[in-house]
């Protein structure tokens, strides 16, 4: 995931410097060159790199709902318990496996638009990282019960307590992470698609919300380091 994200901001960081900033001929202001106004190599170039952005998009929220998964094996070898049901464990699966296809099936679809093409796949990742979030709450809740029942038990190891509990604390870091860089970028993404796009066009908000975004999905790639790599 790292390695798709560092290319697809390095190449439009690149191709942002080349094509530089125009002066709004509606009120003087100077502006970023629209991708409309590329020149036609670097529209050439903006094609495989949103492809890969959403790939990388694919990656995120495929290994995500996988996690939910992963805590009910979890559950099972730490505590001999079970965490969520047989239908819910094969849910997440066919989420995960879902939302491997939707974000290049989106930049495909609205290829043709330049505004959809950028907003659609974003909009749908933030929806999905929302998603993902609230079901990360839900799993707090169980580790919570869980921890209730496995202290009551006598025959309970104080590591097997500390382990939950570290999973625990994982999970609610993960989880204010996802809501914190999903609300921000579904507010950019429903900005854009107003007429006004207030957001978007002042520069302080924007970049405020970009920036809550981009610290939330370092922290998200940390979090996941250290469950996987405790």
């Amino acid at each position: 995931m790292c390695p798709l994200q560092a290319y697809y901001d390095i190449s439009t960081s690149i191709i942002k410097y080349k094509e530089g900033y125009i002066v709004n001929p509606l009120n003087g202001e100077i502006i970023m060159r629209p991708n409309e106004y590329y020149s036609e190599s670097n529209k050439n170039l903006l094609v495989p790199t949103n492809y890969i952005l959403c790939a990388n998009f694919s990656l995120q929220t495929c290994l995500l709902f996988l996690l939910q998964s992963f805590w009910n094996y979890l559950a099972k070898s730490l505590a001999k318990s079970s965490f969520m049901g047989s239908f819910e464990f094969k849910s997440y699966i066919i989420y995960a496996i879902f939302s491997i296809f939707i974000f290049p099936l989106l930049q495909h679809f609205f290829r043709n638009d330049p505004l959809y093409t950028e907003i659609m796949p974003q909009l749908a990742y933030s929806i999905f990282m929302l998603l993902i979030a609230l079901f990360g709450l839900r799993s707090h809740k169980r580790f919570t019960n869980l921890l209730a029942v496995t202290r009551k038990s006598s025959a309970s190891q104080i590591n097997i307590i500390l382990k939950l509990e570290y999973f625990r604390d994982m999970n609610r870091y993960l989880t204010w992470s996802l809501f914190i860089g999903s609300i921000s970028l579904l507010t950019l993404c429903i900005d854009g698609l107003t007429t006004a796009k207030y957001l978007n066009v002042h520069k302080f908000p924007a970049d405020l919300l970009m920036c809550h975004v981009s610290f939330s999905l370092w922290l998200v790639f940390v979090i996941l380091m250290l469950i996987f790599y405790p």
